[in-house]
């Protein structure tokens, strides 16, 4: 956490929410259980907010077509899933 804090342009805000989660989760036995699951909400809010800041800086020259715009990830998508010979059944035809 402390390189990522010196050497990076990740968020702070997250980075603090995210050593602040952490402490609560590793001394569980010492705190009661409600700081147990603020901890796990702060973490998990931590860890979305370090997803969307890792998905919207994708260095250009890792993109299949070249350079998009941040906003546009698209061609990180999977479009179509390669027939592997099995049939998944629609529920709405299902009785």
């Amino acid at each position: 956490m402390l390189a990522l804090w010196r050497n990076s342009s990740v968020p702070r805000g997250a980075l603090v929410l995210y050593t602040a989660s952490v402490i609560p989760i590793a001394f569980g036995a010492i705190f009661p259980e409600s700081a147990l699951q603020l901890g796990l909400v702060g973490l998990a809010m931590a860890i979305i907010g370090l997803a969307v800041w890792m998905l919207r800086n994708v260095p250009e020259s890792s993109l299949p077509a070249g350079p998009r715009d941040a906003d546009d990830l698209q061609g990180l998508r999977v479009q179509q899933l390669p027939d592997a010979g099995v049939r998944v059944q629609d529920p709405n035809q299902l009785q």
